[in-house]
């Protein structure tokens, strides 16, 4: 796992994090908050629309007290490895929750800053009423610039089917996913696609395309007694692995999972019998 330094990278596997800003266009305020900052995740899935993050301040004079962060924020981050072409180049997030406001000492405060792509806000305060026809990549596109407004880049796998139907009232992503699982790529005939967002676009394409790609990287999980000898070894490395959960034996009645009832019928005797699993 890459760490996000404030300051200069000492390795290639050394994500630089330059600067962090946190302002709002209601009250033309901006906050400073680059060395306030303590820990960073960001996620982008296939399974999600738009990319979240997570961000640990900490406070010492009371900054975010002060200038009263309210939930109308938004934060603009990058952080970049050591060649400055790999990361999160000036992307902004909408900071929609603070959590785990802990006092570590008298004046010091830890938050956590839950953030979400600016497009979020667009579709869960957007409702499309109208008809769309033609085919499914076309409409997602006009509805990415139309209605969620996106300037990040758009790649769409083109489809070869057409499909008709009305948006009653549906959000952009609900559109989305209605064409997702009504899209046909054109020229393999390949379904299910996938929508979703990652650093560099947002990608409307199907599962088949995805699966043809090259892999990224391999990584791998040992117990190694020494350094590794370059920086793509080290950062091929898993430092950490762990299972969350391996079983819930409560959980497993609660659901039922240990209480079902199989009927076994013969049909010879014409006869059944219950048993328990």
């Amino acid at each position: 796992m890459a760490e996000a330094k404030v300051g200069t990278s000492t390795f290639n596997g050394d994500y630089v994090f330059n600067y962090a800003k946190i302002f709002s266009y209601r009250h033309d305020k901006q906050i400073e908050v680059t060395g306030l900052f303590a820990h960073m995740e960001i996620y982008e899935s296939i399974g999600s629309p738009f990319m979240t993050m997570k961000m640990s301040l900490i406070d010492a004079s009371g900054m975010l007290s002060k200038t009263r962060v309210t939930g109308d924020e938004f934060i603009e981050v990058d952080c970049r490895n050591a060649l400055g072409d790999v990361g999160i180049k000036e992307k902004q997030f909408f900071i929609y929750k603070i959590t785990d406001r802990e006092y570590i000492s008298e004046r010091g405060i830890v938050y956590v800053l839950h953030c979400i792509s600016l497009e979020a806000l667009a579709d869960v305060n957007t409702k499309i009423s109208k008809s769309f026809r033609g085919q499914p990549s076309e409409i997602a596109k006009t509805i990415l610039k139309q209605y969620i407004g996106t300037k990040n880049e758009i790649y769409t796998e083109d489809t070869k089917n057409q499909v008709e139907y009305i948006s009653n009232y549906w959000s952009p992503i609900r559109n989305l996913k209605f064409l997702s699982d009504r899209a046909v790529a054109k020229g393999t005939n390949a379904p299910a696609y996938v929508f979703y967002e990652t650093k560099k676009s947002f990608m409307f394409t199907s599962m088949n395309r995805l699966k043809e790609q090259p892999a990224s990287g391999a990584y791998f999980y040992t117990f190694q007694t020494h350094d590794p000898e370059t920086p793509e070894q080290r950062m091929a490395i898993i430092e950490k692995m762990w299972v969350d959960v391996n079983f819930d034996y409560l959980d497993r009645i609660s659901s039922g999972a240990m209480g079902n009832r199989s009927l076994l019928v013969n049909p010879m005797t014409k006869s059944y019998t219950y048993g328990v699993s």
